[in-house]
C-alpha cells in the first residue's frame, strides 16, 4: 500500500465534526520528498511498537502499525 496522494493537503475545514484518517503505507513507501515535511501518516509494517520505538524511525518488515511524523525529507519518526 502507498499514499494516494502525491503531495500533502495544507489545509481543511472539520470542525471536529469527524475523526481525520491519516494515509498508511508501508515504511518503505513513505515519501521522501520535502514537500512532506510536517505530515502525519501511519507505517503499516513496523518492526517496534508505538511505544518501544517512541522518536525513533520506523524499520519496515515487522507487523505494527506506527503513527509516524516527517521531520525532514525523506526522515520519519515514530510517534
Amino acid at each position: 500500500m502507498s499514499l494516494v496522494q502525491s503531495t500533502p493537503v495544507t489545509s481543511f475545514t472539520n470542525n471536529g465534526a469527524q475523526p481525520i484518517k491519516t494515509p498508511g503505507s508501508t515504511v518503505a513507501a513513505l515519501p521522501n520528498s520535502a514537500t512532506w515535511i510536517g505530515a502525519y501518516a501511519y507505517a503499516t509494517d513496523c518492526t517496534l511498537t508505538p511505544i518501544t520505538g517512541l522518536g525513533l524511525a520506523p524499520i519496515g518488515g515487522g507487523g505494527n502499525l506506527c503513527p509516524v511524523f516527517c521531520i525532514a525529507a525523506g526522515s520519519w519518526i515514530i510517534l
